[in-house]
């Protein structure tokens, strides 16, 4: 199925430099691998309630905080 989408300038430069980090063959392919996250996310941390924990090269430990979701969630429930 084909979407189309509006984005900001910035974001197309965002979309491309993702494209090139994660190696992927087009921008789709990106948005797609996104959607997958974020789903994983919501699932982890807004349907189960888990911590989403992020491990530092120095083996210290901290709580990933995601505040524009956060919000979102918030409205959502309201």
């Amino acid at each position: 199925m084909r979407i189309q989408f509006e984005f900001s300038d910035a974001a197309v430069k965002e979309l491309d430099t993702l494209k090139e980090i994660l190696n992927a063959k087009s921008r789709g392919e990106v948005v797609n691998h996104a959607l997958g996250v974020l789903r994983w996310l919501a699932n982890e941390k807004y349907e189960k309630k888990n911590k989403i924990i992020l491990e530092r090269n120095d083996s210290s430990q901290v709580e990933v905080v995601f505040p524009q979701l956060e919000s979102l969630v918030e409205e959502q429930a309201a």
